[in-house]
């Protein structure tokens, strides 16, 4: 019964002292003020991020708007040189045709005839 009587006392120590409570205290305040300051140095972190990615969206889509100047420019200028070889094409198939026309009416056709 003794022994019963040494662990109920064991069971009921004392209370901390109001410095070591206090201590406890501003120990765990001390902890959450850490992660409050890395939390924050992060978010600060993820913000140059975003700056930094924001600039570089900025960057490529203006080089996006220039590729797509460029290659509208070039889309035109294939376009003009489409129709400049179209129409001489066209020159060349009348040529053609009239070459034929002759050929199949030889009187119309007048050979160099070498007379010496």
């Amino acid at each position: 019964m003794t022994d019963d009587m040494s662990n109920n006392s064991a069971d009921q120590q004392t209370p901390p002292s109001l410095d070591e409570r206090l201590s406890s205290i501003e120990n765990g305040l001390a902890a959450l003020l850490a992660g409050q300051s890395q939390i924050l140095s992060e978010m600060g972190a993820l913000r140059t991020e975003v700056g930094s990615l924001s600039a570089r969206q900025d960057a490529v889509e203006r080089e996006l708007r220039a590729l797509k100047e460029e290659i509208r420019h070039r889309y035109v200028d294939l376009r003009e040189r489409a129709e400049i070889n179209n129409d001489k094409l066209d020159v060349v198939q009348r040529e053609l045709r009239t070459i034929g026309k002759d050929m199949r009416h030889p009187a119309y056709y007048h050979p160099v005839v070498d007379t010496r």
